[in-house]
């Protein structure tokens, strides 16, 4: 894996923002069945939706923020609802990132860390808690924070409340959603690929 330690040699960043799930720990949940009991969710009120957007991998996002935009928050309530119950019930542990927790932990004084996750809060406090990364992170923003969650920007609004410059943040993430919201922002995009070559 490229080094993100070489990366900021060539480019510095003084704000680095991580995605959490397969960037800095892989979340041990089984997914199997994910997909199909959230669109039956959605479709048991609006069926319409969930014709339109494809059950197919990788399309949770979507459809949940246009389930959302369409229904408001009491539709995200009860999507946030299923998707921390699903999440923690089929939760078994973690496997930490060693080469990228160690960076935070060494940096942490010197550069300004935050996370951002698509994942409930309670599916992540395990991890948080384990390697103690409300130590090291100024901000940890989960689906529970914002109205839509990645590859929609509303996290990095709660992040980046001070203004400063989009060319002093990274976005380091492993999906392509993770570099469709960097694209999306405006700022560079670090991809960590060492969870699928494990």
């Amino acid at each position: 894996m490229r080094k993100l330690s070489k990366y900021l040699e060539t480019h510095p960043k003084t704000h680095l923002i991580f995605d959490l799930d397969s960037t800095l720990a892989k979340l041990l949940i089984d997914w199997s069945t994910y997909r199909n009991e959230l669109w039956k969710l959605v479709s048991s009120f609006d069926d319409k939706l969930t014709n339109e957007i494809p059950c197919k991998p990788f399309m949770g996002f979507k459809l949940t923020n246009a389930a959302i935009k369409k229904h408001g928050i009491k539709t995200k309530k009860i999507l946030d609802q299923f998707n921390g119950d699903y999440e923690l019930s089929h939760y078994t542990g973690y496997l930490p990132h060693p080469d990228l927790l160690s960076f935070i932990r060494s940096h942490h004084n010197k550069l300004h860390f935050f996370l951002w996750t698509n994942n409930a809060k309670k599916t992540i406090a395990d991890v948080v808690q384990k390697e103690k990364l409300n130590t090291y992170f100024q901000k940890i923003i989960t689906r529970d924070d914002v109205l839509f969650i990645k590859p929609e920007v509303n996290g990095y609004n709660l992040i980046n409340t001070n203004n400063t410059p989009k060319d002093n943040y990274v976005l380091i993430g492993d999906s392509i959603f993770d570099e469709e919201t960097a694209h999306k922002i405006g700022i560079d995009f670090f991809q960590v690929n060492y969870f699928s070559t494990l």
